[in-house]
């Protein structure tokens, strides 16, 4: 088990086995509107299916370009001339 501290103008999301965890500063903290707005809108996002069905769309489509990526790169290397310099 992993411990951190956050203070007082500090918020977080913890990730457990039984569900996400959301840690929100006071209201009077310093930016706690903006940090409490992030959080609202993750919380609200990630209960949504068919947002997180939508995501995991697009992360696959991350992966394979950048899967594609990696294969075009490997490519160019073998086509790049191998010439030995003759003195």
């Amino acid at each position: 088990m992993q411990t951190f501290e956050l203070n007082e103008n500090e918020g977080a999301v913890i990730f457990r086995e039984e569900g996400q965890e959301f840690l929100v500063p006071e209201a009077n903290a310093k930016n706690a509107n903006q940090i409490r707005s992030a959080i609202a809108f993750f919380l609200f996002a990630t209960q949504k299916e068919d947002w997180i069905d939508e995501f995991n769309i697009h992360i696959e489509e991350i992966l394979e370009i950048d899967e594609e990526e990696e294969l075009e790169e490997e490519e160019k290397k073998k086509k790049r001339a191998h010439l030995k310099i003759v003195k």
